[in-house]
């Protein structure tokens, strides 16, 4: 009908989310862009660090060794709250949703070298060993029906969903 419907949970007026309470619509059903971005939170938090670091001693004549040390790590945290008032989740009471990962990779290099001239000749002779390290950990976990409407931790809902983790290495 085009009227405005007032919103008696929240306040101010009820959004066309096409799900046949206020009307319905052919496409698109329990959806509103407008809505979802005022009561719904989707919210990302990286960390991230890098550094290296390198180490070297001379001793005898000619010789030098050196170690090498690379470390990169970033931490990803998702949260996601469906509201409990109107849209996808308000049939399950609201929902959320958390997602952890964590990447983590280094690499460490030993080098001995040699190096010496002769007359017109020069001799520069290493040997060295690399080793890597690449780990990658994810988590993920669903909850529904919201004691609070707006806090994002998954102690505040009440039925658990199959949550999962795992964890990948590669080694070199």
């Amino acid at each position: 009908s085009g009227k405005k419907v007032a919103d008696t949970r929240l306040g101010g007026y009820v959004y066309d989310y096409g799900d046949g309470k206020f009307g319905t619509r052919r496409f698109a059903s329990l959806t509103n862009a407008v809505a979802s971005s005022s009561l719904d939170v989707n919210r990302t938090n990286n960390k991230q660090f890098s550094g290296n670091s390198k180490l070297e001693a001379t001793f005898l004549k000619n010789f030098t060794l050196s170690n090498t040390f690379g470390l990169e790590y970033l931490h990803q945290g998702y949260d996601n709250l469906g509201n409990m008032f109107w849209g996808g989740s308000a049939a399950q009471g609201g929902s959320i949703y958390k997602r952890q990962r964590d990447w983590y990779a280094f690499t460490t290099t030993n080098m001995l070298r040699y190096k010496n001239s002769f007359d017109k000749h020069n001799l520069d002779v290493f040997v060295a060993h690399e080793a890597s390290q690449l780990e990658f950990k994810n988590m993920s976990a669903f909850k529904s029906n919201l004691a609070d409407p707006w806090n994002l931790e998954l102690n505040n809902a009440v039925v658990s969903s199959p949550s999962g983790s795992y964890l990948s290495e590669l080694m070199l």
